[in-house]
Parts: C-alpha cells; sequence; structure tokens
C-alpha cells in the first residue's frame, strides 16, 4: 500500500512539473486592474513579473519575496548582477545625453544591459514565490520542539510516577 502511494505521488508530481513547464510557454494577459502580490499595488508603471499562476510581482517586490528562498551564492550573484545592471543603465543614460557617442559602445553597453537582466530574470523569475515549497520549519526549530516535547513527556511521566 505504501508502495502504490509513493507510486502515486511521483506520477502526480511528473505531471504537474509537466503542466507547469507547459504553462511557462503561455502568453499571460495583464488586465489594468491586476495588483502586485507583494505590495497589492497597480502593476502598470513600474517593471514586474507575470508568473503562469497568474501571481504578478514588481521587480523590487519579487526581490524582497524570493530572499528566502535563494541560497547565499544566489543572493550575491543577485546583488553583484543589480550593482552592474544600476552601473550599466546609468551609463547609458549618460551616452544618450552626448550628441557624440560611439554607436558602438553604446550598442555594446545595451547588450551587456540586456545579457545583465536576462540573468537577474533567471534568478527571480524561475518560482513563484507564492508557490515554492517551503518546510514550515527549519531543521533547527524542528529539533528544539522535539526535544522540547521530549522533556515535556518526560516530566509529565515522572509526575505521574
Amino acid at each position: 500500500d505504501l508502495q502504490q502511494s509513493m507510486k502515486d505521488a511521483t506520477l502526480i508530481a511528473k505531471e504537474i512539473r509537466e503542466k507547469t513547464q507547459k504553462l511557462k510557454n503561455r502568453v499571460t494577459v495583464i488586465k489594468a486592474g491586476d495588483v502586485c502580490a507583494g505590495c497589492e499595488r497597480s502593476l502598470i508603471g513600474r517593471p514586474f513579473f507575470a508568473h503562469a499562476c497568474r501571481h504578478f510581482f514588481h521587480r523590487e517586490c519579487l526581490e524582497e519575496a524570493m530572499m528566502p528562498f535563494l541560497t547565499e551564492d544566489s543572493k550575491a550573484r543577485l546583488a553583484e548582477l543589480a550593482r552592474r545592471e544600476k552601473r550599466l543603465l546609468s551609463q547609458l543614460q549618460a551616452e544618450e545625453r552626448v550628441s557624440s557617442a560611439n554607436e558602438a559602445l553604446i550598442a555594446e553597453r545595451e547588450a551587456q544591459f540586456a545579457k545583465v537582466s536576462s540573468d537577474i530574470n533567471a534568478i527571480l523569475g524561475a518560482d513563484c514565490p507564492m508557490l515554492i515549497d517551503k518546510p514550515f520549519f527549519t531543521d533547527e526549530e524542528y529539533e528544539r520542539d522535539r526535544e522540547s516535547w521530549q522533556t515535556s513527556l518526560l516530566f509529565e511521566n515522572f509526575r505521574n510516577v
């Protein structure tokens, strides 16, 4: 019975993964009234992410929501990419104000900016933070609670003697 349950769970998980993959390639229509799941403000006017599950996030709201799910390496990489993106954006803005700016240099910086933005999107947009599996307790919290229950049971058994 346990083996059958495990097989069923594995099949269901595989089915969910396949459906999720198909949803990633689907077009999502954004309505004027759609709001950010993070701050609950209108999406319009700021960069945002639209997940297949119809959860929408402003980029900065998504960054904040994803932090608990990212590894330390991913957090460091995201911070570095954000710094590079900001630097490239200010360089591009400065060059656009100068009429004698080198067009080849601008094109190169635009390509670098697009690559950095794409890398950031890959980190942030991989999963919806509202649907990521996250345990209710960390391993440390679980151990602490388990030990407190064991202590309580020992104390209760001692009182009943």
